[in-house]
């Protein structure tokens, strides 16, 4: 046998089915689609891995917010009269919550006033550490979960995730190697172009957290779109003059969970309910008017959208059972930027060589 016939019989063999009409269409709508919709993609993907770093985002952005001097809790109406003594005409408490290691928090609303304007509390005193919107991390969140768009968004960000999970699908199907076996693929010196190594080295590794991300981003937008109300981008207003008071409704909602309250929400034109969440999970309504206390259904914990929650990291119990969810959630979201900077750099190399032959 000759040296040239002994280099072919050890060269890789070509995969059956991996080149052939399939293979050209999926590198087509891979290019163009992530190259086109990026300008969706990237910041979804972004805002969500910086949504991840939760609080201490908030707290490098607004230092002063956080300076509290102990975690004791006051009874609710001191919080709810220490926020009402720095509203404004038309300005009505909307919810206050109570962080495990920040301030308490009452959420404001008023006619034509933005969602997202806040009180900030020191637990043990009731003194006001800041006023005003909720900063970044609310931007991020509106961003992130309604595209500034309000119930529309919600839709668009749905078919945003379908997108990526065509994305993570195609990007996985064109990194089999087209010669020797799936091992071969996982070198990283596949290509001449470094772009392309790094493309395929960070598309791989991401690819089924990324699925999942989107799959579980996709189900939530389309499912709270569907039940939200047309108006839902309008905040509705608490009413003006509730007939109980937020420690009456503390109290009442007690006799069903014994546990420490961590957020109560007033009753809006919408709805007259009061409801009271507690930290070892669940909420109870308390009707305004006969003060009536019923459990209520905590989405955010079970059932589908429990898990597609969970799954997606935004859950009240922040993601999968451990943190080492969020960091692969964070770490994903941030692949999205080279994976588009060496997506642009693969794409302009190639027209430049479809350039240079045709010049030739």
């Amino acid at each position: 046998m000759t040296r040239a016939a002994r280099r072919r019989a050890r060269a890789p063999k070509e995969r059956r089915g991996s080149v052939g009409p399939v293979r050209p269409t999926m590198f087509v709508l891979h290019r163009w689609i992530g190259l086109v919709l990026a300008v969706l993609v990237v910041p979804v993907l972004l805002s969500g891995a910086a949504l991840m770093l939760g609080p201490a985002l908030d707290r490098v952005v607004h230092p002063g917010r956080y300076a509290v001097s102990g975690q004791a809790v006051l009874a609710p109406s001191a919080y709810a009269d220490a926020a009402r003594r720095t509203l404004r005409a038309g300005q009505r408490i909307a919810a206050i919550t109570v962080n495990r290691s920040g301030p308490v928090v009452a959420d404001v609303s008023s006619a034509g006033m933005p969602q997202g304007t806040a009180v900030f509390l020191n637990p043990p005193t009731g003194r006001v550490l800041g006023q005003g919107a909720r900063s970044i991390v609310g931007a991020l969140h509106d961003l992130h979960t309604s595209l500034f768009m309000g119930h529309s968004g919600r839709w668009v960000l749905g078919c945003v995730g379908l997108v990526v999970m065509l994305l993570a699908l195609s990007g996985v199907w064109l990194w089999r190697p087209t010669v020797g076996s799936l091992l071969h693929g996982l070198r990283w010196r596949r290509h001449a172009q470094g772009a392309s190594n790094l493309h395929h080295a960070v598309g791989l590794w991401t690819a089924v957290p990324l699925l999942v991300l989107s799959a579980s981003g996709a189900w939530l937008a389309f499912s709270i779109g569907k039940s939200m109300p047309i108006d839902a981008g309008k905040v509705p207003l608490p009413i003006a003059r509730a007939a109980m008071s937020p420690d009456r409704v503390v109290a009442a909602a007690s006799t069903l969970n014994a546990s420490p309250w961590v957020r109560i929400v007033w009753p809006t034109e919408r709805s007259a309910d009061w409801t009271v969440s507690f930290q070892a999970g669940g909420s109870v309504k308390v009707a305004d008017d006969a003060g009536t206390v019923v459990r209520a259904l905590d989405a955010e914990r079970h059932g589908t959208e429990g898990l597609m929650r969970r799954l997606h990291g935004s859950g009240s119990d922040g993601g999968l059972a451990s943190g080492a969810w969020r960091i692969v959630a964070f770490l994903t979201g941030l692949a999205s930027l080279p994976l588009l900077l060496t997506g642009v750099a693969m794409w302009w190399t190639g027209r430049r060589k479809a350039e240079g032959k045709r010049d030739r």
